[in-house]
């Protein structure tokens, strides 16, 4: 696993973009992903968004939240996408 590259968004200055690139050992079919938030978020996985949250905008603090891998990903290279 490599560090995720944080990408500032030009069209929203508070908006953040990371991106993880990873490898697929094998065939991906199902599985999770949590996050960490303290505001909304987005995740995608090989350009298709799985999914998001309100993370702790609404108590004020940061909330961890599970997003499911609902969808088919062959093995090899991979974006994992976050954008808060």
């Amino acid at each position: 696993v490599s560090t995720p590259i944080p990408i500032w968004s030009a069209g929203n200055p508070r908006e953040v973009v990371l991106r993880l690139a990873l490898r697929l050992p094998e065939p991906c079919r199902d599985g999770q992903i949590r996050c960490c938030a303290s505001g909304p978020y987005h995740i995608y996985l090989g350009g298709t968004r799985l999914g998001g949250g309100a993370g702790g905008v609404l108590l004020d603090t940061p909330m961890q939240e599970t997003v499911p891998l609902e969808g088919s990903w062959n093995s090899g290279e991979i974006e994992l996408i976050a954008v808060a």
